[in-house]
């Protein structure tokens, strides 16, 4: 059901674009959600390296165990999707240039409303651990399945080609609650806990962390020099950031056990 809401609610926005919009918009469209897949593959990738895991342990009951695994996978995936997000966000007009040479109008807005919306489903890994997902899967498809009539009443309103995405962002943030409470009915899972630590450290790190390259965006001149200079930049403030702000004691001794073991730092 989740996957015909997703297709229903893609091809639903392609009608109500084309419908009120020229082609261009819909182009414009296109290269903001290649964008996102992009993107968005690098989370999906991870979800399914830990996802089994998760599994196991929420099967053989060791529960403290699997809460602590689904809390760091939730940060970790949020991380992964930071760390490449906030060079995009930032220089997302030159990367375009870089990418088409001619950039469509809307594409830069569009494809940052579509990458910010990527930071707001982090649940997903957890309530797929219960294999209990049919409740969840009809109320989150059926918020999903408004997307589409909320923005041809919104786009009959006011003709703002950006107004599908930000009701479509709007809905993913809804979504998240009915996420939350069947994780917590399924696994037990302490919303307030996963709310400060999951949730909180996260947006909290994606802040600062996106401070040093936003100051290198502002003060330098529009050119290759900046972007080399704003990814270098932001990929040193998040890996600071995420070790430090982000990562608790434990957390932080795995991800040391983990990089020791990569077959390039042995080498040294």
């Amino acid at each position: 059901m989740g996957t015909l809401a997703g297709a229903m609610r893609s091809q639903g926005l392609n009608v109500l674009i084309n419908l009120f919009f020229n082609p261009a918009i819909n182009a414009a469209r296109g290269i903001a959600f290649q964008m996102q897949a992009a993107v968005n593959g690098l989370r999906v990738n991870f979800y399914n390296a830990v996802s089994p895991r998760v599994t196991k342990l929420y099967s053989s009951e060791h529960h403290e165990e699997m809460m602590d695994l689904v809390f760091m996978s939730s940060k970790l995936a949020f991380f992964l999707i930071m760390f490449f997000s906030i060079p995009m966000l930032i220089e997302t007009p030159y990367i375009l240039h870089l990418w088409l040479g001619t950039v469509p109008e809307y594409s830069i807005l569009f494809t940052r409303l579509v990458i910010i919306e990527l930071t707001i489903d982090i649940l997903d890994n957890a309530l797929g651990a219960s294999g209990r997902v049919r409740q969840f899967q009809i109320w989150v498809s059926s918020l999903l399945l408004l997307i589409v009539p909320l923005s041809y009443l919104a786009l009959k309103v006011a003709e703002y080609p950006e107004i599908p995405f930000v009701i479509s962002m709007l809905v993913s943030i809804l979504c998240f609650f009915p996420r939350l409470y069947f994780v917590r009915k399924f696994i037990a899972l302490p919303v307030r806990q996963y709310l400060w630590k999951v949730v909180f450290v996260s947006y909290r790190v994606l802040i600062i962390a996106s401070l040093p390259p936003l100051i290198c965006y502002v003060m330098m001149e529009d050119d290759f020099y900046r972007l080399i200079v704003v990814c270098i930049t932001s990929c040193i403030s998040s890996a600071l950031c995420i070790y430090w702000l982000g990562l608790n004691l434990i957390e932080r001794n795995y991800v040391k056990k983990y990089v020791l073991k990569l077959p390039f730092i042995k080498s040294l």
